[in-house]
């Protein structure tokens, strides 16, 4: 964290897939969270983990449920929704979680994307649930922790 310090860096980013598969957001967790891990004390941002479902495209299936694909790693099959995602960012302790979201091909046909779009909305309504259910529990580790929205939209303006 120092030398974020040094740059000046006014928030971390983490990856919440990447600290799922390793070391396991359970361990950081056990740790005290993010905050603690890194020793950083500014805000922390964690990203729902959807873009890497979708650097995955050639592994994943899509449903309504939430996404199952394969691990970068050794292949083996994840699933993550919007509850999945918010109880990962839970365990990181993140300032900032953002909502799951389906991060789709750029440019994409205006159907998938309208149809995308209101998948993802529907899937922010879940998150939202599931947040307020986590930060109502006392082993929660930041109760505050805020839920920010993604949109995509591809290319159309109407869809942004």
């Amino acid at each position: 964290a120092l030398d974020l310090k040094e740059v000046h860096c006014q928030v971390q980013l983490c990856n919440t897939y990447h600290l799922h598969l390793r070391p396991g957001d359970k361990q950081v967790y056990q740790l005290g969270g993010l905050h603690k891990f890194t020793q950083w004390d500014g805000p922390i941002l964690t990203d729902s983990g959807g873009f890497q479902v979708f650097s995955l495209a050639k592994l994943r299936d899509i449903t309504e449920a939430g996404v199952t694909f394969a691990s970068h790693i050794d292949g083996h099959k994840i699933f993550m929704g919007p509850e999945e995602s918010m109880r990962i960012q839970s365990h990181l302790g993140s300032t900032i979680a953002m909502a799951f979201d389906e991060c789709m091909q750029n440019p994409a046909e205006y159907d998938y994307a309208k149809h995308s779009v209101a998948r993802t909305t529907r899937w922010l309504y879940r998150c939202k649930a599931e947040m307020d259910r986590l930060n109502s529990l006392p082993e929660t580790l930041n109760r505050q922790q805020q839920l920010w929205g993604i949109n995509q939209g591809s290319i159309y303006d109407d869809l942004r």
